[in-house]
């Protein structure tokens, strides 16, 4: 149940943050002009049409035939798709999920077959959304198919690109916005709540000054909506839910880790003091021979030390 304090989340001069299944759709299916020049944007496309259409997906993966749902597919023509995906951790396999993802989707929405002078329209993009920043990696960053001799890109049919939409947001403060491309102003404004900061980070050359004041509007009428922010706090939870869980099977995991690292610890203490004792008790037999002047040789058959070992006990006789 969500209670009347939770409804009232949303402050004055503020808005739900864009990077939300519940806000982004609700947003752009209301301004499917801003978000083809946001697509634009990011991945720089020639193409001058604002035509876009959201639809939903499933695909079917595994042996087992698990049905995964995607975020969002958004159509831009009959051979140019956009997958949007918005995570909140960090995977090492990411690039390679998104990369498999983009193959599968294709196989169920583009045409075969297609002529060669329809290869130029012919696009999988993948915008991969993070909540978390990564230091070691930039704000924006593209991946496509290149050729590994001369590092050159050698398609774009399969393009990827991963925003880091908290280190945008950092990026946009303190400075002249117009300095910074636009991906990085875009990946700022998703998750930015401040309307004003949102206005002044779209400026007046994102988009125009009409599309501009549509699109602060339906931010302002989506946030005090009622069913819209209900779905919005679910959403909101779960993800604070999943990262919760995730937190503890790591703490889990490193504890269980400790555990029996201290046990295979104590197993190995007490061997090598098994035998450490061992070879304490074999010094003090071959001193007690050695002692009674019995032949180094005959010493060795019985303790099963070399010859120089026995010498080197001597020596501290």
């Amino acid at each position: 149940m969500i209670n009347e304090k939770e409804i009232k989340r949303v402050k004055d001069g503020e808005t739900l943050p864009l990077l939300s299944d519940t806000m982004f759709k609700s947003v752009f299916i209301k301004n499917p002009n801003v978000l083809f020049k946001m697509i634009k944007d990011i991945f720089e496309l020639d193409n001058e049409k604002p035509s876009v259409t959201m639809v939903g997906y499933e695909t079917v993966t595994g042996p087992k035939k698990k049905s995964y749902r995607g975020d969002i597919l958004i159509k831009l023509s009959d051979y140019s798709y956009v997958i949007v995906e918005m995570n909140n951790s960090e995977s090492d396999s990411v690039l390679e999920r998104n990369f498999m993802q983009l193959v599968r989707v294709h196989s169920q929405v583009l045409p075969e077959g297609l002529e060669d002078e329809k290869l130029k329209e012919y696009k999988m993009m993948s915008l991969n959304l993070n909540y978390l920043i990564n230091r070691e990696k930039p704000p924006v960053e593209m991946h496509a198919i290149c050729n590994l001799e001369s590092m050159k890109v050698s398609s774009f049919i399969y393009t990827i690109c991963n925003i880091n939409i908290e280190k945008c947001q950092k990026l946009v403060y303190n400075v002249d916005v117009r300095e910074l491309p636009k991906a990085v102003r875009w990946g700022a404004i998703l998750v930015e709540k401040k309307l004003d900061k949102i206005s002044h980070v779209l400026g007046d050359d994102m988009i125009s000054m009409e599309e501009k004041e549509k699109f602060m509007d339906t931010l302002r009428e989506l946030s005090d909506d009622e069913k819209v922010l209900k779905d919005w706090i679910v959403e909101d939870n779960q993800r604070w839910r999943e990262q919760g869980e995730r937190r503890f099977a790591i703490k889990k995991g490193r504890e269980e880790g400790l555990a029996q690292g201290i046990e295979e610890g104590t197993r190995i203490g007490i061997e090598q003091g098994i035998e450490q004792g061992i070879e304490t008790e074999k010094k003090e037999v071959i001193l007690n021979m050695l002692k009674e002047k019995i032949d180094k040789g005959i010493i060795s058959k019985v303790t099963g030390k070399s010859i120089e070992d026995i010498k080197e006990i001597e020596e501290h006789l």
